[in-house]
């Protein structure tokens, strides 16, 4: 007896595509039937085709992923088990074709790979009125102390220069003498990190991948992480520490801060 389980359907304006598990085996399916209502050039049977059979599902996903740019396309359904093979496909089609970087999955997308609009509710009590507030606040109570003696020269060390790994090693070192914990500095994916910090230095917009890289070495920490960069770009990116990640969704626990969808949802 067959066990059929649709595991991802995606649409488009010529059609859809449909990843397929049968028992242990998978498959997709693509569905340009749409062609009928414009032209009789082609028949029903030549507009649905069936790709070969995979062993697992990574590598019908890759074959899916490197055929049809499934993620332009609107995800009407994902079967959530196989959300993180997705989330591996999409990081790596991003860094192999390299034209694409620079396109940003939808809001459909975003909901169903990443939760992003959950991540987005943490942040629902951000206004501007409460930032003004709080910065008059804050001016008003100014004390000179380490952190503001020692900013400028944070940032000028690190912004003004071009980063390697010598400077990301002092760096997120002298960063750690704002925190209470002591850096564990993970260098073991040297290749990865250094391929980050030259998108540090071009000026390009980081993706979640390279912000993953770059929390998993510093302490595995986004309050680490996001010193770091605001040390290097102040103007681009913030620093979320538990207090700030208090102030803005007025929750006690920092539940989940410390993963890389919350700063990018930040």
């Amino acid at each position: 007896m067959k066990n059929i389980k649709e595991i991802l359907v995606c649409g488009g304006e010529g059609g859809s595509v449909t990843l397929i598990k049968e028992n242990e085996t998978f498959f997709y399916r693509t569905d340009e039937t749409t062609f009928l209502e414009l032209t009789v050039e082609f028949t029903r049977e030549n507009l649905i085709n069936t790709s070969t059979v995979f062993s697992s599902v990574e590598k019908a996903i890759d074959d899916l992923v490197e055929n049809y740019n499934v993620f332009s396309l609107f995800p009407e359904k994902l079967d959530p088990k196989y959300k993180t093979v997705l989330q591996n496909a999409y990081f790596k089609n991003r860094t192999e074709n390299k034209k694409k970087n620079n396109e940003c999955l939808s809001e459909e997308w975003l909901v169903k790979l990443f939760q992003i609009d959950s991540v987005y509710k943490k942040f629902v009590n951000l206004n501007i009125e409460q930032i003004i507030k709080a910065s008059k606040n804050v001016l008003e109570n100014y004390k000179e102390d380490n952190y503001t003696t020692s900013y400028p020269y944070f940032v000028g060390f690190l912004e003004n220069s071009l980063l390697d790994i010598e400077k990301y090693v002092v760096g997120t070192n002298m960063v750690y003498g704002w925190m209470p914990t002591i850096l564990n500095l993970d260098l073991s994916d040297k290749r990865q990190i250094e391929r980050v910090l030259e998108k540090l230095n071009k000026k390009e917009k980081l993706s979640m991948k390279d912000f993953e890289i770059l929390k998993r070495s510093i302490n595995n920490s986004i309050v680490g992480m996001s010193k770091f960069l605001h040390f290097v770009d102040p103007y681009t990116y913030p620093i979320l520490d538990r207090k700030i990640y208090k102030f803005i969704t007025g929750k006690e626990y920092a539940t989940g801060i410390d993963q890389s969808i919350t700063y990018v949802a930040y």
